[in-house]
């Protein structure tokens, strides 16, 4: 027996192939071309027998930003079966998952005979959920924990409900519902259970004039009871003037019945602002691109969408509204202003009006123990915050409320920062955030901040520096001997710090560095980088927003965006993720100051090589880039591959290294002189220096 990793040119795909097919009532359908684009990325695991026949396959799947790796199939051929096959392509899945995985995940319908198999390989059944089948099957979630420190763990359970919405059309419904359908095959790949995780199945309600059309009562009557299988998408008017322009023009004036029910449909799919829709129909098929272009509607059949979940789940995590050009004010609250953020804040019905504005009151009436704080832009309230520092060791949070609009994830992911600034300003080491009416969504940020849940509180170390790991747990142990209310926090950390050190991988030792950031390592060994960047980039990039005509400028822990994407040309390739960067402003033509020079810092996150069309609409939402740029550095060529890299935790420096210092360090530490063409790697001393100078000067 052996288990080996396939690619493209594997002979045993095509029998990976047609065992998915012949199995795909159990396993789910997949297309052709998703088996084939598993491969190309390394991700199918093949068992041979001793004979190197071929015996199965498990295909799997890994979301980089949870850490989290899925198991999409596991299929042995039935003459194999029995024979502990299956358990060996499970156990090395777990071998090689772990060194960039918390986790893995499967789905199982309960009452399949494979349901027992998942506890017997040490997965846990951490919940359940309805599945897609008419007759009402349930799913259990199983997750097999590969026992990194809780600091790491992520909540994937709150990530669950994080879908990607779908509109399906009315041939794809009637596939779906109906056995005879044409296109059934294609059609239930939507329904398989490993991708009940990350889409929500959606019709509008032009579902029902299409139902309305059949002559039959008894199909009218059974076929609108169906449609409870799917989210309805609630009718709504208010497509912009710009949208129903370019959808009428894309759809002309000679409808028949037909086109003119499709048209509803795609009104009222562009006016839910739900981004993919789903169908066979091979007229609007052709309308696909003018849709895209000009309304941002994705058109596709089930096995495109099958083949873009990936890059579809990458551009989910860009927000659609960066906070440019918002002119945020924080400022202390005013006596006049409390009632009206009662209004604007009460964010459950658990709580009633009278109980907040007295919290409110009682912070905002003592302002030498409580800072309260009022979130503004164009004189409308976003945010109120309350910063408890009466305590010499701990800021606490006990509001942290921001209003539901579109900037809530944004605004959120600014004021965490912005409140881990306040902290390390102060001198605060730690932060400790409780306020009771948290959402789900911000309690996710907070993680992804380095907040761990203990209680009712999220918390955080809050200090600044360059520290060994030995170092960093002496300072916590001078710490936890302090008066604090609880030290669980702190011996996770230290526990974490530890366990990195034994493990040694660049992923861990980079997400440990993030949970604590802005501190880092001086032990540990990472990928480092200088990246030259033009200047008219670089304050796109890094959104500022200072208000002032210097590129940059601030505080030592001064945060400009908090995941960007930069594209540039895919050579020279040396960029590794995950790693560090340092940002050198180049172009000595800049009308802006502290060009020349090393300015910031930020981490490397991914590393994409593709064509320049399929990276715009992957990344457009950040909103940084035009096409036009993305198409000049591919020197207007859509065939050549560029580069995009994604980045975070932006820091600027205190003390810009201009152009004569840096040469001074690259004659004195590297023995050669400095000519930054392209992206270059660093020694780990090497970026110590700078960081070093950076913050806090000679």
């Amino acid at each position: 027996m052996e288990i080996i990793r396939i690619n493209s040119s594997s002979p045993y795909l095509k029998s990976v192939i047609d065992l998915g097919d012949k199995n795909s009532d159990t396993l789910g359908f997949l297309p052709k071309v998703a088996f084939q684009n598993a491969a190309i990325e390394n991700k199918i695991l093949v068992a041979i027998d001793e004979k190197k026949n071929f015996v199965g396959y498990l295909l799997f799947n890994h979301n980089l930003k949870l850490r989290l790796t899925s198991i999409t199939h596991l299929c042995i051929k039935e003459e194999y079966r029995g024979k502990n096959y299956a358990k060996e392509l499970v156990k090395h899945l777990k071998v090689i998952s772990k060194q960039n995985s918390y986790a893995i995940r499967v789905h199982c319908r309960r009452d399949w005979k494979a349901h027992s198999f998942w506890p017997k390989m040490g997965f846990i059944a951490k919940g359940e959920k309805k599945g897609r089948s008419k007759s009402g099957s349930t799913l259990t979630i199983f997750l097999y924990d590969h026992g990194y420190s809780d600091l790491f763990s992520a909540d994937f359970f709150s990530s669950i409900d994080d879908k990607i919405h779908v509109v399906i059309d009315a041939n794809i419904f009637y596939d779906l519902i109906y056995k005879d359908s044409r296109n059934k095959e294609d059609s239930n790949a939507l329904l398989s259970e490993w991708l009940s995780s990350e889409i929500e199945l959606c019709v509008t309600e032009e579902i029902f004039n299409e139902i309305a059309r059949s002559d039959n009562p008894i199909t009218r009557e059974r076929t609108r009871a169906s449609v409870n299988l799917f989210t309805i998408i609630p009718f709504r008017e208010d497509i912009s003037d710009e949208n129903q322009s370019a959808i009428d023009k894309v759809f002309g004036d000679i409808l028949t019945e037909q086109d003119h029910s499709d048209k509803r449909q795609i009104e009222r799919t562009v006016a839910s602002n739900v981004k993919y829709f789903i169908t066979h129909d091979q007229n609007l098929i052709n309308k696909s691109s003018p849709l895209e272009s000009n309304v941002g509607l994705f058109v596709w059949t089930p096995a495109e969408l099958i083949i873009h979940i990936d890059r579809i789940r990458r551009s989910k995590e860009y927000h659609p509204t960066r906070l440019a050009g918002l002119n945020i004010l924080i400022n202390k609250v005013g006596p006049h202003e409390i009632d009206l953020l009662a209004n604007t804040f009460l964010w459950t019905n658990e709580e009633t009006k009278s109980h907040f504005l007295k919290s409110l009151r009682k912070y905002s009436s003592n302002p030498v123990k409580f800072e309260t704080l009022v979130v503004k832009a164009k004189e409308k309230y976003l945010s109120v915050i309350v910063l408890n520092k009466e305590d010499k060791y701990i800021l606490e949070v006990p509001i942290f409320r921001i209003k539901k609009c579109e900037l809530i994830n944004p605004l959120s992911e600014y004021l965490i920062l912005y409140i881990i600034q306040k902290a390390i300003e102060e001198e605060i080491s730690l932060i400790k955030l409780n306020e009771k009416y948290l959402l789900e969504n911000i309690k996710q940020i907070l993680r992804s901040y380095g907040f761990v849940p203990n209680g009712n509180s999220y918390w955080r170390l809050s200090m600044y520096g360059q520290y060994s790991s030995d170092e960093l747990i002496q300072k916590i142990e001078v710490l936890k001997h302090v008066d604090l209310p609880d030290i669980t926090y702190l011996n996770q950390l230290i526990d974490s710090i530890n366990q990195v050190a034994q493990i040694n991988d660049d992923y861990f030792d980079i997400e440990l560095e993030k949970t604590i950031w802005p501190i880092k390592f001086s032990n540990i060994r990472f990928n480092n980088f200088l990246v030259p960047i033009q200047p008219s980039f670089a304050l796109n990039l890094f959104d500022s927003n200072l208000g002032n005509q210097e590129l940059f400028g601030g505080k030592p822990t001064q945060v400009l965006i908090t995941e960007n994407v930069y594209f540039r040309s895919s050579k020279p390739n040396v960029l590794k993720s995950p790693g560090r960067i340092l940002w050198y402003i180049s172009n000595s033509k800049s009308p802006y100051t502290d060009i020349q020079s090393i300015r910031a810092c930020s981490y490397l996150n991914e590393v994409i090589i593709d064509k320049p069309k399929t990276l715009y609409q992957e990344f457009k939402k950040t909103g940084t880039y035009s096409w036009k740029q993305v198409y000049d550095t591919a020197k207007n060529d859509i065939n050549k591959d560029i580069m995009a890299f994604k980045f975070s935790h932006t820091e600027l420096f205190t003390f810009p290294i201009n152009l004569n210092k840096i040469r001074k360090i690259w004659e004195e530490t590297e023995n050669k002189n400095f000519h930054p063409q392209g992206p270059m790697k660093i020694s780990n001393e090497l970026f110590h220096l700078i960081y070093s100078i950076g913050m806090k000067g000679e």
